[in-house]
C-alpha cells in the first residue's frame, strides 16, 4: 500500500478508539496525556478532514473539563496535576496553532490562568520542573516541559509546529 493509504489508515485507526469525549491507554476512561497526544497526531489533518476535525474538537472539549480552576494545570490519569500532562496539552494546542496563553477557551478560574501559567507553578528555581505540584526536580517533566515551550515559542513566532520543523536551515558547512 501507498503511503496515503497506510497514513488514512493510521488516522482511522486513532478515530476509531476515541471514547467518552477522548482516548485512553487502556481504552477505558480518557486521560489527559493520550487525548492530548492523538490530537498531536491528528493536528495536521484537522483543516482538511472533517473527521478528523469532529474527533478533535469533541477532544478539546474535553481537555477544556480538565483543566484546573486555581492553577490552570492539568491532570493525569489518577486525577493529579502534573507537569507532563499540562505540557501534552501545550503541545496539542500549538500544534492545532492555537496559542495557549491566549486562547479564551483555556483561560480559567479567578484568575484567569492559561496552560502555561499552570505549567509554570512546576517550574523549580534550579531551572527544572517538577512532576507534581511542591515537589522536586523530575527528569521527564523537565523534558517535557521544555519541548512545550519550544512548542509555544515556535507558535508565537511564526514558525512551523514542534513535530514540522521543516522552517529550520542546515547550516552545516560542507
Amino acid at each position: 500500500p501507498g503511503n496515503a493509504t497506510i497514513r488514512n489508515d493510521l488516522i482511522d485507526e486513532i478515530l476509531d478508539v476515541q471514547s467518552k469525549g477522548g482516548w485512553s491507554a487502556d481504552g477505558s476512561m480518557p486521560d489527559v496525556d493520550m487525548t492530548a497526544m492523538a490530537i498531536q497526531a491528528l493536528a495536521p489533518y484537522y483543516k482538511t478532514n472533517s473527521d478528523v476535525k469532529d474527533a478533535v474538537d469533541t477532544a478539546i472539549s474535553y481537555l477544556i473539563l480538565q483543566q484546573n480552576d486555581a492553577t490552570g494545570a492539568f491532570p493525569n490519569a489518577d486525577g493529579e496535576l502534573t507537569a507532563e500532562s499540562t505540557a501534552q496539552v501545550i503541545v496539542a494546542l500549538t500544534s492545532l496553532g492555537k496559542n495557549p496563553s491566549t486562547d479564551r477557551t483555556f483561560r480559567v478560574g479567578e484568575k484567569n490562568l492559561s496552560p502555561i501559567d499552570g505549567l509554570m507553578r512546576f517550574y523549580q528555581e534550579n531551572g527544572k520542573f517538577s512532576h507534581k505540584l511542591d515537589a522536586g526536580e523530575n527528569d521527564m517533566a523537565t523534558e517535557q516541559s521544555y519541548y512545550a515551550l519550544v512548542s509555544y515559542y515556535r507558535l508565537k513566532n511564526g514558525k512551523t509546529s514542534l513535530y514540522d520543523m521543516t522552517d529550520l536551515k542546515d547550516t552545516t558547512p560542507e
